[in-house]
């Protein structure tokens, strides 16, 4: 006699093979998306950067803030936000002995530099030269007016 059914071995075997399948080709979508939202990060910073070099142009410094970038003049409609998270974009102006934060008016020193950070989700190296604050987490990429990372 003869059957026309799958077997439960064969069932088992097929259901495993179909969920291994799932399993990766999910890890590989989030992994996808990852990085993604981090091309998107590096995409705002020189969005940022090229702000920050119009705002100099103009001014003969950097703004103390990035918050300046949005003011009477605008360089830029608003500040990018994060594609994913509630994470901020780190800026730290600099003059050549202080740290332009510090300064009470930034008209009286001249901000010369600046370091520019995100925090990037497949990234598993630090390449910021200080400890910066990207929200809730420090920034692992950073770069300054030169471009340098």
């Amino acid at each position: 006699m003869k059957k026309n059914a799958f077997s439960l071995l064969e069932i088992i075997i097929t259901l495993s093979i179909i969920s291994v399948l799932v399993m990766i080709s999910t890890s590989g979508y989030y992994g996808l998306q990852k990085g993604s939202r981090d091309a998107k990060r590096k995409a705002d910073i020189d969005i940022i950067r090229n702000a920050l070099e119009l705002y100099k142009l103009n001014n003969f410094r950097y703004p103390k803030s990035l918050d300046k970038l949005t003011g009477d003049k605008k360089y830029l409609q608003s500040i990018p936000q994060d594609p994913y998270s509630n994470q901020e974009y780190g800026y730290n102006a600099t003059a050549v002995s202080t740290d332009c934060n510090d300064l009470i008016d930034e008209t009286s020193v001249y901000c010369t530099n600046y370091i520019l950070g995100a925090y990037l989700e497949r990234s598993t190296t630090n390449n910021c030269e200080i400890a910066m604050s990207c929200g809730s987490k420090l920034c692992n990429y950073c770069t300054d007016p030169y471009g340098k990372k």
